[in-house]
This record gives structure tokens, C-alpha cells and sequence, in this order.
């Protein structure tokens, strides 16, 4: 999964520059960041969870 949130998180900031390159009008500008900030939210969400240990299992110490 670290894999994934890092590649959600670069896809996300990808739509949003190329949205405000790309897009003329303001609604679809906005639309798209926001689109592209929920998929950076959701990448980063992923990669802090595959980092938290799961719970009921012990470490071998």
C-alpha cells in the first residue's frame, strides 16, 4: 500500500496543475482541484495507515 498512496498522491497533484494549465473557466478549474486535492487527501490517508501497526498483533521482540 506504500506504494499506492505515494502514486494516488502524485496523480492528485498532477490533475490539479494540469487543470489550472489546462481549463479555461473557473467552475471546471475549481471542480478539478478539488477533485485532485481529494485524491492527494486519499493517498495520504493510505500511506498513514499502512504505517499505523495493526491492532492484536504483538511484535516480535
Amino acid at each position: 500500500m506504500k506504494v499506492a498512496g505515494f502514486l494516488l498522491m502524485m496523480a492528485g497533484l498532477a490533475i490539479a496543475l494540469a487543470s489550472v494549465l489546462l481549463l479555461k473557466t473557473l467552475p471546471s478549474r475549481t471542480t478539478f482541484v478539488l477533485a485532485g486535492g481529494a485524491i492527494e487527501i486519499l493517498g495520504f490517508v493510505s500511506e498513514a495507515r499502512s504505517q499505523v501497526p495493526a491492532r492484536g498483533k504483538k511484535s516480535a521482540a
